[in-house]
């Protein structure tokens, strides 16, 4: 099925935050490398792009306990997260580009808008609130909230029955390696992944997964 039949089909668009339609992964991938370098830890080029393209936690930790022969202090580490993102979402982040629109034409053309996000609550509601784009959203389904993540197919499952579409009419926005294979197994309807400088060395991975690659959401109106 190519962009414009699953577009056509689509009921529910669950869409990712960071990365997706805010531009602020690069804040969030600070949070890596800062971590590291705060503890003394020097990263070759290679190793700085691994680390900063790391979509998840236990990826990092992962990556760095094997690559790098250490254990991450996890909860120091979730606290300069939640920290530094809690500074940038009051700081207002930029939008990106399309994003706006993107929102505006589903919801014009009925299509349910859930929010799709692994960040907190707390701090999904401060970026939603100060960039405006709160009242595109039918639903938000923070992780913590859903209390599985979208590497799992239990989240599609409780974002299908909590917002009365069939997985088989929603579609997957992201920009996360790990969400798109999970939505890969998960019956929905497909995915479009959302291209942004930290994940580039995702992108063959990416097409053999998603219907279609874009750089802006508005390419799919």
């Amino acid at each position: 099925m190519n962009l414009s039949e699953t577009i056509g089909k689509m009921r529910a668009a669950l869409v990712d935050m960071d990365g997706t339609i805010l531009d602020t992964m690069p804040e969030w991938r600070a949070c890596n490398t800062d971590y590291l370098e705060a503890r003394g830890i020097a990263l070759s080029p290679e190793q700085r792009l691994q680390v900063v393209s790391c979509s998840t936690g236990s990826l990092l930790f992962e990556y760095i306990r094997d690559e790098l022969g250490v254990e991450v202090d996890v909860p120091a580490f979730r606290t300069l997260q939640r920290d530094r993102m809690m500074e940038a979402y009051r700081k207002v982040p930029r939008v990106k580009p399309g994003a706006r629109e993107f929102l505006a034409g589903m919801r014009r053309r009925g299509v349910k808008v859930v929010l799709a996000t692994a960040t907190w609550s707390t701090h999904t509601l401060v970026a939603l609130n100060g960039t405006g784009l709160l009242p595109f959203f039918d639903a938000i389904c923070c992780g913590e909230v859903m209390d599985c993540g979208k590497s799992r197919v239990e989240y599609y499952d409780r974002v299908s029955a909590l917002i009365g579409v069939p997985k088989d009419q929603c579609v997957l926005f992201d920009d996360a390696l790990y969400a798109l294979r999970g939505a890969s197994t998960a019956g929905i309807l497909g995915s479009v992944a959302v291209a942004d400088p930290t994940n580039e060395i995702f992108r063959d991975e990416f097409a053999a997964l998603a219907v279609a690659t874009v750089t802006r959401l508005d390419e799919v109106l």
